[in-house]
């Protein structure tokens, strides 16, 4: 098992392609890292680590799995003080890993998509994937509005970087009051056929 303080080049590519965690390639668990101890805000309800993923609390994982996730993974992980696994009193935390995608994201209506840039030349990649820019004024993300059905919660392949929760899903987190720093809401638009 990897643990909670380095990601895997399997897992980095698990959570860029929406593929389950590799067996034997899961965290074991989160470390408060080098000064062992929560920050002075506690530990968050939804929190981003290196790369890209997203941990959420038990009250997060709890409103989560009342939806349909399909295949999306929570994995739980307990929360040590350092990498030699001191123990705290904090409560578990889970690694969300989005493993449901669909097709219908439409970076032509969509308002702040542009390609990824090639790193080496700032051009964008003709056939590379899509990144949303926003937020500014009038941003949005387009789809098709028969994404708005089937899982509660996806990404798209072809846009990198966003998880997608339906409406009814993110009501209920909203209803919740779940409030992270890491956990921002865009505005989607669906579209018909």
């Amino acid at each position: 098992m990897a643990d909670g303080s380095h990601v895997t080049a399997q897992l980095s590519n698990a959570r860029r392609l929406f593929e389950p965690v590799p067996a034997g390639e899961e965290p074991a668990f989160l470390s408060l890292g080098t000064q062992g101890k929560p920050p002075a805000s506690g530990v968050a309800d939804a929190m981003k680590i290196g790369g890209g993923f997203i941990i959420v609390s038990q009250k997060l994982r709890d409103i989560l799995t009342r939806f349909n996730l399909g295949a999306t993974q929570l994995i739980e992980l307990p929360i040590y003080r350092d990498e030699h696994r001191t123990p705290t009193d904090l409560p578990p935390h889970f690694m969300l890993h989005v493993c449901e995608t669909k097709d219908g994201f439409r970076p032509e209506e969509s308002k702040g998509a542009t390609r990824m840039n090639n790193p080496l030349t700032g051009e964008p990649l003709p056939n590379g994937p899509w990144v949303f820019r926003g937020p500014s004024e009038g941003d949005a993300i387009a789809i098709s509005a028969s994404d708005a059905g089937g899982v509660d919660l996806w990404g798209y392949r072809n846009l990198d970087g966003h998880m997608f929760f339906s409406d009814p899903l993110k009501q209920a987190i909203d209803a919740a009051k779940i409030k992270s720093k890491d956990l921002t809401f865009h505005r989607c638009v669906t579209l018909n056929e």
